[in-house]
C-alpha cells in the first residue's frame, strides 16, 4: 500500500488563511492606531476642587463667593460678591491634564456661593478623547457635581 504525500498548500487554503488574517487585522489595528484616552475624571478634578473651595469660602465667611472663570484659557477669579475693590480670593489657572480642554456655553462662566448653601451657575464640559465630564452645581445645597455624558 502506498500513500501519496502532500508537499505545500492548494490555492484555496492560502486565500481562506489570507482573508481569516485580514479579518483579525481589520478588527486589531485601528485599536493599536487609535490615541490614549484622556481621562477626563482626573482632567476635572482642579475644576471641582477650586469651586468646592469657593463654596467653603462662602460657607466659612458667611458672605457670597462670585467665582469667574475663561474656559478658553482656564483662568479664573474667585471674589466676594460685590467687593470689586477687595483682593480677590483666588486667582489662577486650572491645570488640566495634556489632551484635555474647558467648554462652556458662553466667553465666561460663572457661579456664585451664597453662605446660605445655595448657588446659581453655569456649566463647564471637560472634553477629552475619552467620555465627556459636565461641571455643574446644585443650586439648593450647592454642591458641585461632575458628571459623565
Amino acid at each position: 500500500m502506498t500513500f501519496a504525500t502532500r508537499r505545500g498548500f492548494t490555492l484555496l487554503e492560502m486565500i481562506i488563511v489570507l482573508v481569516i488574517i485580514g479579518i483579525v487585522g481589520i478588527a486589531v489595528v485601528p485599536s493599536l492606531v487609535r490615541a490614549p484616552a484622556v481621562d477626563t475624571a482626573a482632567a476635572a478634578a482642579p475644576v471641582v476642587e477650586m469651586l468646592r473651595a469657593a463654596q467653603h469660602a462662602a460657607a466659612d465667611s458667611g458672605r457670597a463667593v462670585r467665582v469667574d472663570v475663561d474656559p478658553a484659557t482656564g483662568r479664573y477669579i474667585a471674589r466676594f460678591r460685590n467687593t470689586e475693590s477687595d483682593a480677590p480670593l483666588a486667582t489662577g489657572t486650572l491645570a488640566l491634564t495634556s489632551g484635555a480642554r474647558l467648554t462652556a456655553d458662553s466667553v465666561r462662566a460663572i457661579f456664585l456661593f451664597d453662605p446660605t448653601g445655595a448657588a446659581t451657575g453655569d456649566s463647564l464640559l471637560v472634553e477629552g478623547s475619552g467620555r465627556d465630564i459636565m461641571v455643574s452645581v446644585d443650586r439648593w445645597t450647592g454642591d458641585v457635581y461632575a458628571r459623565a455624558l
